[in-house]
């Protein structure tokens, strides 16, 4: 009986440290490669964030501002401005009341979409659903969104894609492939914006631009805070002004009522993998460039 026992110990214990090495490894595992939202979703923080769609999640790179940043950018399924997202970055802002933190939020006519008839405008996705999101191991995010189906996990193991611990999505890919797939991958995401996205006019009286008007309310309590336009491909840049032909004007209407700046850097000319998300080489240039323009913009104030 006695040796029974020991037995059962050992293959007790050997077991447990093997779960325990299995977990270890998923979550790193998850850290960087299989979920580009789990890290941001495990503390919160003191620094400023980031906002936005996944335009802002593979654009900006924090390690090329000048200043303590997160990436807090989703999807525009996951993120759009709605009041779930209002929810999440309270949260995942730690000590509110201190003023040095620099907050820039991504705006594209399409993540102010309202595009559902829900009028409590409240996100299906997991900024809704999750209760407690920062805790690390996340157990609730790992029940809930993270899919143990080992073909996809394999598969996602296997790409190119790298989630940092700053919260930005790296996508490699390189030049041969961009070139290559770049005609076709354009002209799927032009056909899909336009007929996914009904024709919606956007007014300061939007829903979600006052959504994002209690954000940019919120978000000042605890430091500047810039609202920033990516920039885009030139297709999707005609587009987007075919579409909105009054979209900067109203994003200056809106920062000069908020008093914060807007900072457009369409002008800019950049690759991109799909005329949507900027290439990663150049994501560099473009956080740089925006932290430039931060400066410059906090000069002229003063």
């Amino acid at each position: 009986m006695r040796h029974f026992l020991i037995r059962a110990f050992r293959y007790t214990m050997i077991s447990f440290i093997i779960f325990l090495l299995f977990l270890f490894t998923l979550i790193e595992l998850l850290k960087y490669k299989i979920d580009p939202f789990y890290n941001k979703l495990t503390s919160p923080t003191d620094n400023g964030l980031i906002l936005g769609d996944s335009r802002a999640l593979q654009g900006i790179d924090p390690d090329y501002l000048g200043f303590s940043a997160e990436n807090f950018a989703f999807t525009i399924g996951h993120s759009p401005y709605d009041r779930s997202y209002i929810k999440l970055i309270k949260k995942k802002l730690n000590t509110p009341q201190k003023k040095h933190r620099t907050h820039i939020i991504c705006v594209s006519p399409w993540s102010l979409l309202t595009n559902n008839k829900d009028t409590s405008d409240l996100n299906p996705y997991f900024s809704e659903n999750l209760s407690l999101p920062f805790l690390n191991p996340n157990l609730e995010y790992l029940v809930k969104y993270v899919d143990f189906n080992f073909a996809k996990l394999n598969q996602l193991i296997a790409s190119k894609q790298i989630s940092k611990q700053n919260g930005y999505l790296m996508v490699k890919m390189e030049i041969p492939e961009l070139r290559r797939e770049y005609p076709r991958r354009v002209k799927e995401k032009i056909e899909n914006y336009t007929e996914k996205y009904p024709i919606e006019k956007l007014t300061l009286e939007s829903s979600r631009v006052h959504n994002l008007k209690d954000i940019i309310n919120f978000l000042q309590l605890t430091g500047e805070v810039f609202i920033t336009r990516l920039p885009v491909s030139p297709e999707m840049l005609i587009l987007e002004n075919v579409r909105f032909p009054n979209f900067n004007q109203l994003m200056n209407r809106l920062s000069k009522i908020e008093s914060v700046d807007y900072i457009n850097l369409t002008d800019m000319k950049i690759r991109t993998t799909d005329g949507n998300h900027i290439y990663s080489l150049d994501v560099p240039l473009v956080s740089r460039q925006l932290d430039f323009r931060i400066n410059k913009s906090r000069t002229i104030s003063k």
